[in-house]
């Protein structure tokens, strides 16, 4: 299976606001990725603002 590259666009990570999920979000924005967070449930603040916070660094 072939690698991603940043120039193939951005990556959609799903289950995001998951301790797993959400590492790998923080993971690929360090790397310089640009990444589309999926969650269920948006409007939890507690599962979700973390993410937010990643977009802000």
């Amino acid at each position: 299976m072939a690698g991603i590259s940043k120039a193939d666009g951005p990556v959609a990570v799903t289950g995001s606001s998951g301790y797993i999920g959400s590492r790998i979000v923080e993971d690929l924005m360090e790397q310089g990725y640009e990444v589309n967070a999926c969650v269920r449930d948006s409007s939890n603040a507690r599962k979700v603002d973390h993410l937010i916070n990643l977009n802000e660094k």
